[in-house]
């Protein structure tokens, strides 16, 4: 029954909702944090499969009418990028400061038609690091539920990925709602207006 709770308000979540109990009072997250204890062999993957179908399908479907979109997004990107190294090996190559300045507005204005490549939708995650599930809440509006039958978020919280060093910053926003800003000197920023996670 808790798992499909979880499932539920990660639907929630992914549709905009929140619960506001007064108007112009506090907002509450929809994700739920839950957790069911069962023996080996207690069905415990049956469960959490049938009750992630309907979440599974909605990505499905997303994925199949975003298909096209992402493709050509990807395309364009693609070229743009082997534009703008061929005007930067045409710069280099001028010796007139006068055409070089002109190639360089030229890269700057092929360089902002440059745009990251948006990634599927997506509204499960299983096993992730944390860093990796800010980048994934950040492509997903802030919004994901983490499903599983087994154990091993409890071991990845636990730092199973960072040399055991617990890592919970971004599961206590994800429950509180709470906005998240990770920079890191090796990939870009995250920002995140609000967090919301369903276990």
């Amino acid at each position: 029954f808790s798992m499909a709770i979880a499932v539920v308000s990660a639907a929630g979540q992914a549709s905009g909702l929140c619960v506001q109990p007064r108007p112009g009072g506090h907002v509450e997250n929809l994700g739920l944090y839950t957790l069911s204890l069962l023996d080996s062999g207690g069905r415990k993957s049956t469960v959490v499969s049938i009750c992630k179908k309907p979440l599974e399908a909605w990505e499905s479907e997303a994925r199949e009418i975003l298909a096209p979109v992402l493709r050509n997004a990807q395309m364009d990107a693609e070229v743009y990028q082997d534009e703008k190294r061929a005007l930067i090996m045409q710069r280099r190559k001028c010796k007139d400061p006068a055409e070089k300045d002109k190639i360089l507005k030229e890269i700057h204005d092929v360089g902002a038609l440059i745009k990251s490549v948006p990634r599927e939708p997506q509204l499960i995650a299983e096993d992730t690091t944390s860093e990796a599930l800010a980048e994934v809440l950040s492509e997903n509006h802030g919004c994901i539920g983490i499903f599983s039958a087994e154990g091993g978020l409890f071991d990845t919280i636990a730092g199973r990925y960072s040399d055991g060093v617990p890592n919970v910053d971004i599961y206590l926003k994800g429950y509180s709602g709470e906005s998240l800003r990770i920079n890191r000197k090796t990939s870009p920023p995250v920002y995140i207006e609000r967090c919301q996670i369903a276990i």
